[in-house]
């Protein structure tokens, strides 16, 4: 997982480089995103998450590949559409 996350970041300009937006997302998720194409959600909590993403996923921690929901503790980082 660790070399595939530093390979992203290297991949995408915006994650080297994109300014930091936040993203409205439930409470206990952390959601933002880099640059005008590229956003990140990290689920903090116990309990499922749904996310207002649009996109492919590029990294996900659980392996999944449905950008509008987080399961417990799952991070993803998402090429939006």
């Amino acid at each position: 997982f660790c070399r595939e996350a530093i390979a992203l970041r290297h991949s995408r300009d915006a994650l080297v480089a994109g300014g930091y937006t936040p993203a409205a997302s439930e409470t206990g998720v952390w959601a933002w995103q880099r640059g005008g194409g590229t956003a990140v959600a990290l689920n903090l909590t116990d309990s499922p998450a749904n996310l207002s993403l649009a996109g492919e996923i590029l990294l996900s921690t659980k392996g999944r590949d449905d950008p509008s929901r987080l399961e417990p503790w799952e991070g993803v980082v998402v090429a939006l559409t």
